[in-house]
């Protein structure tokens, strides 16, 4: 048998030549997979993150959209870039909340036409205290610089702590272990307001400030402390009616045809000069001990003071423009025929017969509220199974404390005597206002006894002699 080797190795030889080929193409394949596929992960080194408004928008709509019920958020990663002096003036901002204003701040919440009783508040999914005397939250005194996130669900969930009739509003503070950011921020600036430029001596410029660190003593601890300062001026003025006297209200009037005539109870014009300081601090440490579990400890105190002067001036408070059960427009009322304007059987003005009292009045309120928040939150959860704990204490206080000085005056109608011209050149007149001023029922001829004048006669006795002098303190604790 004969074999013919040059044939078999170069069959051989392409055997070989097909598989080194073979191999190659593979080769080159698995480099160029590998080339694509480093080509795709290089730009997840590369990655933008979107922060600031935009991010905080879009987290908002993913919040929105991840929700089972009808919701409005606000998320805010990072810290205090809120812009708002409070927590209120932020929700304000959200369809279907109104905000209710107090002292010149955005204060309580009302949704979607219910009042603020119906609101219930939350901070971290926990329900707190409130210093009101009923369900209200007064939102001014969570700054807004601790908060990451807003939620106001206006419906129910079972999940939810139930109490939010007309919403449940939940702020969310800052977990360091979540923040990517600055570990350390501050903040400072003026704050203006022109409320009370005309109120002389009185200037509207105050200040705001805040400082916050977070970070990571380890990968799975972190840490967040932070705090708030505020001090913020404002006036204004107002003029106020008292309502009316109906039978719905009290006892008014009856004309001589036997109509009951509605008058007014009186009214006030106020001008209010106020300092509002808050200061505030949050502290956060939260635990990932492994990739199963999550434990945060957290607390919150807010201190806010309300220092306010009160100047007023009251009419009608004694015999009263109510004319209480009174004879209107007969002999002896205060309302005489020709001397009011009536709208059906209603008085819209009037020059009163007699004299009706008119009331200065100077007070000083002064408010002090705190809240205390703290939580110990443990959370597990291994993709089968999950458990959740929430221990919680709150705490909340309110003082106030109004003092007042009033002086009341009755003007008369009663015509002065002819001798004011003489009295008005009496050479005695400074000693006896400057005495008058201090007793206002001594003896005029113990003061001057040159006068020409008697007690009887002298105007400036006429004029004082229907003042008293009262002094109203009313703690309200």
């Amino acid at each position: 048998m004969h074999l013919d080797f040059r044939r078999v190795l170069s069959a051989t030889s392409i055997f070989a030549l097909a598989i080194a080929s073979q191999s190659a193409l593979a080769q080159d394949a698995a480099a160029s997979g590998a080339a694509s596929a480093g080509a795709e992960a290089a730009p997840s080194d590369q990655a933008i993150v979107v922060t600031g408004l935009r991010a905080s928008l879009r987290d908002a709509l993913n919040a929105k959209r991840n929700t089972t019920v009808v919701a409005e958020t606000i998320s805010s990663k990072d810290i205090g870039v809120l812009p708002d002096v409070t927590i209120a003036d932020s929700l304000a901002r959200l369809p279907g909340v109104t905000a209710t204003r107090d002292r010149g701040n955005a204060s309580q919440a009302a949704v979607r036409g219910l009042g603020p009783r119906l609101v219930l508040g939350l901070i971290n999914g926990r329900e707190v205290a409130s210093s009101e005397p009923d369900r209200n939250v007064r939102w001014e005194i969570y700054p807004s610089e601790i908060v990451s996130s807003v939620a106001v669900y206006k419906g129910q969930s079972a999940d939810f702590i139930a109490g939010g009739v007309a919403a449940t509003i939940d702020i969310q503070t800052i977990k360091p272990l979540d923040y990517h950011g600055p570990a350390f921020t501050v903040r400072g600036g003026a704050i203006y307001n022109d409320g009370g430029r005309d109120i002389p001596g009185y200037s509207g410029l105050g200040a705001r400030g805040s400082a916050q660190y977070v970070g990571k003593l380890t990968d799975d601890l972190g840490l967040v402390l932070g705090g708030t300062y505020q001090r913020q001026k404002n006036g204004f003025d107002s003029f106020q009616g008292w309502g009316y006297n109906t039978v719905d209200t009290g006892s008014p009037p009856t004309d001589a045809n036997g109509n009951k005539i509605n008058t007014p109870w009186g009214a006030q014009a106020e001008v209010k000069g106020l300092t509002e300081t808050r200061w505030s601090t949050t502290a956060a440490l939260q635990w990932k001990p492994g990739s199963y579990w999550d434990i945060t400890l957290d607390g919150l105190y807010s201190n806010v003071k309300i220092n306010e002067n009160q100047a007023q001036q009251w009419y009608g408070r004694s015999n009263g423009w109510g004319d209480w059960g009174g004879s209107f427009g007969q002999a002896g009322d205060i309302y005489q025929p020709g001397s009011y304007t009536l709208a059906g059987n209603t008085v819209t003005g009037a020059t009163l017969n007699n004299y009706s009292s008119v009331t200065n009045v100077f007070g000083k309120y002064v408010e002090d509220k705190t809240l205390f928040v703290s939580g110990l939150n443990a959370k597990y959860d291994d993709g089968t199974w999950s458990v959740k704990t929430d221990v919680s204490y709150s705490q909340a206080r309110r003082n106030n404390d109004y003092h007042s000085v009033a002086t009341e005056f009755y003007p008369s109608r009663r015509p002065l005597p002819p001798a004011l011209g003489k009295c008005l050149r009496c050479p005695f007149r400074a000693a006896m206002r400057a005495a008058l001023a201090t007793r206002p029922h001594r003896s005029c001829r113990a003061i001057t006894p040159a006068c020409a004048m008697g007690r009887s006669a002298c105007p400036m006795i006429l004029a004082r002699g229907r003042s008293t002098f009262a002094v109203h303190s009313t703690p309200d604790g």
